[in-house]
């Protein structure tokens, strides 16, 4: 029998992204990343310096933490994570 694993095909994150990021650079960043195909950004709630943001992505083999860093660089906060989608691999 074949070695199985797993692979994290989306997530769902609330974030809060400072509004001086555009959301169309925050959706160019996280698709540069490897596995990542889409995101998809939803703005919940604008404030006078932060956004709040459901953010899904989706790929074929994302890496939270490489997602995590790059949210981290461009000053984005992740408040919790809301869905994960994880796939056997055979």
């Amino acid at each position: 029998m074949g070695k199985v694993s797993s692979a994290i095909t989306a997530i769902v994150l609330d974030i809060l992204k400072p509004r001086v990021l555009p959301s169309i650079e925050l959706g160019k960043q996280l698709t540069c990343l490897r596995g990542v195909n889409k995101a998809i950004i939803q703005v919940r709630e604008i404030n006078t310096e932060t956004e709040t943001i459901k953010l899904t992505v989706e790929g074929s083999s994302l890496d939270f933490e490489q997602i995590k860093a790059t949210l981290k660089r461009l000053g984005v906060a992740i408040h919790s994570i809301d869905e994960v989608v994880v796939e056997r691999r055979a």
